[in-house]
């Protein structure tokens, strides 16, 4: 019985260090009325640069959900203005698709 068992645990550990993260998407979107200069989102470890985005521009981000973890994203804006969030959580385990909202004093977040 204690074989059976010890079997039974093994295998449960071994199927949970096999298992591959899942890809999710964040879609970062300029709503504000500047342009956004440059920016960095970090998400699960991972940090992107993000590019020069127009008004109505959008960025998308593919990453590796591979842990619970949260977006924390920083945009400079043409005028000098700086933005600095924390939002969103992320359950490891869940291809995930969010928008990332960026306006003129605030970051909010969708998801599908």
């Amino acid at each position: 019985m204690k074989a059976l068992l010890m079997l039974f645990f093994t295998s449960i550990l071994v199927c949970s260090c096999d298992a591959q993260p899942e890809v999710s998407t964040v879609v970062i979107i300029n709503q504000s009325s500047k342009k956004i200069e440059s920016g960095t989102l970090e998400v699960c470890g991972q940090s992107f640069k993000l590019p020069i985005l127009s008004i109505q521009e959008e960025f998308e981000i593919n990453y590796e959900n591979f842990s619970d973890c949260h977006y924390s994203i920083n945009i400079k804006f043409s005028s000098g203005k700086e933005i600095k969030e924390e939002l969103g959580y992320i359950t490891k385990g869940f291809a995930l698709k969010d928008r990332i909202l960026v306006g003129d004093k605030t970051v909010a977040i969708e998801r599908e």
